[in-house]
């Protein structure tokens, strides 16, 4: 077993701390990283050069290409993006589904 030492130790029975900043674990507080930190932050992608599939024009994109999967550029992209709404008559085909569903339910409005 091993002696209690009140030499190195407080009023209060804690540990007194020397000099080097040593803490439980060893070691000293300073020159940690942090945890999962990298420490280049501000690392650019590496980007890469293609053709739009779309209008043929030359990009660079911040990813490596799929072969066999469209690049576009950022305006065909949006354009893309921008063309997935819903058709008016869409619409109404699902409004007449629903009215079947809810008719053989026996759910009134």
């Amino acid at each position: 077993m091993v002696e209690f030492n009140m030499a190195n130790h407080t009023k209060s029975g804690r540990r007194k701390s020397d000099r080097s900043g040593r803490r439980f674990g060893g070691g000293s507080r300073l020159g940690r990283g942090g945890f999962g930190r990298s420490k280049e932050r501000h690392v650019k992608p590496e980007m890469h050069e293609i053709t739009c599939d779309e209008c043929s024009s030359k990009c660079k994109v911040p990813f490596k290409p799929t072969p066999g999967k469209p690049i576009y550029c950022d305006n065909c992209f949006k354009k893309k993006d921008d063309s997935k709404g819903i058709s008016a008559e869409e619409i109404e085909k699902i409004h007449n589904k629903l009215d079947k569903i809810m008719k053989a339910l026996k759910i009134k409005e």
